[in-house]
């Protein structure tokens, strides 16, 4: 009991002796509830008391932006959709309205038209794809002509009734395929077609196997191999792809025997590109994808797959993109991968919806015609976008036009 007493005695001298030389009572972290006698809390020097810095609200618009975003879109598409467009214009300047699809009528659809035609700050609508969605802009027309209505399209639909639909150029891709295949150095390409199709004979009472017709598509790449100097290989699926376990198989069983034969400098077409890209992970053929579909590769989705940052990092931190293509490239050289790859520079569904939206901001000033599409503004558009976020300085765009249609073709980034 002495001994305590002497130690308490100890302490209470020491913490009176330092409020009495530094003039201000001893701080612990653990004593939240402290509070000097003076009334002002002791607050430690660091960086950490520096203020947030102030950052400057963008300047109100001369109308706003409405979003039409479908709501069944993944958590990454409706971020590029929503904050993406929020961030960069403003609360004040967007207004995104939810569509559910398959949960919601079409009457919820058109209270979504009528709360649009309503509002005369509306100036620029982007439709996410919604089921109707063309109906549904004729029902706007009916009320309002001084809106421009983009689409920004993922799948292949008639839109009559907006005025500008952005679509990714597919045809324009495959035709470039074989060329930019040579480029990354391949020398073979392997082409995966179905030469046959079954179908229900009344006279036979039974399904029928009857060979398909040569497509234009398996014509035209084994005429330009051809003309390059690039060896053309043919492959019949023949309805041996029917599920995912047998597209594993098919690929176990035939994608090694074509790398024996023909050595690694390949290329691959026809396939899908998430299960060709598996196997290039493993192989480190050539890899350059087709026309995207669900799977599509852009630096932050390819620095996920290698796992140079972690899936949940990548939906929920902004991330420095230029810094994040040497991440990359150092992960590929590592991996002896370097040059085998290419991907798109930027996220469709990042590019379109943000150049739809600055399009329409132009339109509202008056900077383009009010009256069909300045291509040659929208291509610009683009190629800063590209510059900004990724740091590549005049990235290729090419935009073709037809009708109501911008057809855009990316030049790939090869990392």
């Amino acid at each position: 009991m002495k001994k305590s007493a002497v130690k308490i005695l100890i302490m209470l001298c020491a913490l009176a002796l330092l409020a009495a030389c530094g003039g201000q009572p001893a701080y612990y972290p653990e004593m939240d509830d402290y509070v000097p006698e003076d009334g002002q809390v002791y607050e430690p020097d660091g960086p950490d008391d520096e203020p947030e810095p102030v950052l400057d609200e963008p300047d109100s618009l001369p109308g706003k932006i409405a979003i039409i975003a479908h709501e069944l879109s993944s958590w990454e598409v409706r971020r590029c959709w929503t904050d993406r467009l929020v961030e960069r214009y403003g609360p004040q300047n967007v207004i995104v309205y939810n569509w559910t699809g398959w949960r919601d009528s079409d009457a919820d659809m058109v209270a979504i038209v009528n709360e649009i035609a309503e509002n005369p700050d509306i100036a620029v609508l982007i439709v996410n794809p919604a089921e109707h969605a063309d109906d549904f802009i004729g029902i706007l027309r009916q009320r309002r002509d001084d809106i421009i209505v983009m689409y920004i399209e993922d799948r292949d639909v008639e839109l009559e009734n907006a005025d500008l639909i952005l679509r990714l150029d597919a045809d324009a891709m495959t035709r470039g395929f074989p060329d930019t295949a040579w480029e990354l150095g391949a020398r073979t390409l392997v082409y995966f077609y179905n030469g046959h199709h079954w179908y229900w004979d009344e006279d036979e009472d039974d399904f029928i196997m009857t060979a398909n017709e040569e497509s234009y598509w398996r014509r035209y790449f084994r005429e330009r191999t051809a003309q390059i100097g690039m060896n053309f290989v043919e492959v019949d699926t023949e309805d041996a792809i029917q599920c995912g376990s047998s597209y594993a198989m098919f690929m176990s069983e035939t994608i090694p025997p074509l790398l024996v034969e023909h050595g690694y400098d390949i290329v691959l077409f026809g396939l899908d590109n998430e299960r060709v890209f598996w196997n290039w992970l493993v192989d480190g053929f050539i890899y350059l994808p087709t026309h995207p579909s669900w799977f599509q590769l852009y630096p932050l989705s390819l620095a996920r797959e290698l796992r140079v940052i972690d899936f949940h990092d990548s939906l929920t931190e902004d991330f420095d993109i230029p810094l994040l293509i040497e991440d990359i490239r150092e992960h590929l050289e590592y991996r002896n991968h370097r040059g085998l790859i290419a991907t798109l520079p930027i996220s469709t569904q990042q590019l379109f919806p943000l150049a739809a939206a600055e399009y329409g901001i132009r339109w509202m000033y008056d900077e383009v015609p009010r009256d069909g599409i300045d291509a040659n503004g929208l291509e610009r558009i683009m190629v800063d976008i590209i510059a900004e976020h990724t740091g590549l300085q005049g990235h290729s765009v090419s935009l073709t036009e037809y009708e109501n249609h911008i057809m855009v073709l990316l030049d790939y980034l090869i990392h």
